[in-house]
């Protein structure tokens, strides 16, 4: 898992240096590598081409998403600053934002989770192999 993150973040990285375009397919064509690895069982290499096939056509809906869930931090972690800011003390400040993003960031692995099973429902059906399995 700490490999794949490592790569996709170079992708990432390198997908900067492409004029934010890069970035943006970067992020939406490797969206499931960690659900690829962690649920599937698949290798590090395995899960990248995983990822891309899972991502063919949904770009802008993975893109939206996350983008939203990003928005959603943005704005939970300055409310939460702009509140502690206004109790004038910087210890206080430091405690509640860090205690806001602890509590909010694991929303883009929720989000990422979400995706990664929406697309496999989308594009295989696994919400009827499931029902299918249970019968």
């Amino acid at each position: 898992v700490m490999l794949g993150f490592l790569l996709k973040y170079i992708l990432l990285v390198i997908g900067v240096f492409l004029f934010l375009i890069g970035l943006l397919y970067m992020l939406a064509r490797y969206f499931a590598i960690t659900a690829s690895i962690v649920i599937e069982g698949r290798g590090v290499f395995t899960s990248f081409g995983r990822s891309a096939v899972l991502s063919r056509g949904r770009k802008l809906h993975i893109l939206g998403t996350l983008l939203l869930a990003f928005l959603i931090f943005i704005v939970i972690y300055f409310a939460v600053a702009i509140f502690a800011a206004a109790t004038g003390s910087p210890v206080i400040t430091t405690v509640l934002t860090t205690a806001a993003s602890i509590l909010v960031y694991p929303m883009f692995a929720i989000t990422e989770m979400l995706l990664y099973y929406d697309a496999r429902v989308r594009s295989e059906g696994y919400d009827i192999e499931m029902m299918a399995e249970g019968l």
